[in-house]
């Protein structure tokens, strides 16, 4: 996802209060970083100084972290032969009557 997205003051930090952009700098740049975010005196100032100290880092916000479980099954192909595929068992073809006419 980081190849696509890049948090920015005007897609991510203007629509976060001060502590939600002093949060989200410091888990992209660290504790000393997040301290230039309270030092500012407007929100305006703080979203121009979060910009800054996050470009680069490939930081993301929360919701648009994913998992990725394709990773792991890719590292371990022998585990794609272990699942069963068995078609048959979710549906019974007695269970639907044919469909009027």
């Amino acid at each position: 996802m980081t190849g696509w997205y890049q948090a920015t003051g005007e897609s991510c930090f203007q629509h976060l209060n001060r502590n939600g952009i002093q949060i989200a700098v410091e888990q992209a740049a660290g504790s000393q970083a997040a301290l230039a975010i309270a030092s500012a005196r407007k929100k305006a100032e703080a979203v121009v100084i979060a910009e800054r100290l996050v470009k680069d880092t490939n930081w993301l916000p929360e919701p648009m972290r994913f998992e990725q479980p394709m990773a792991a099954i890719a590292s371990d192909p022998e585990s794609i032969d272990d699942i069963e595929n068995d078609d048959d068992a979710d549906v019974e073809t007695d269970d639907f009557e044919e469909a009027a006419e």
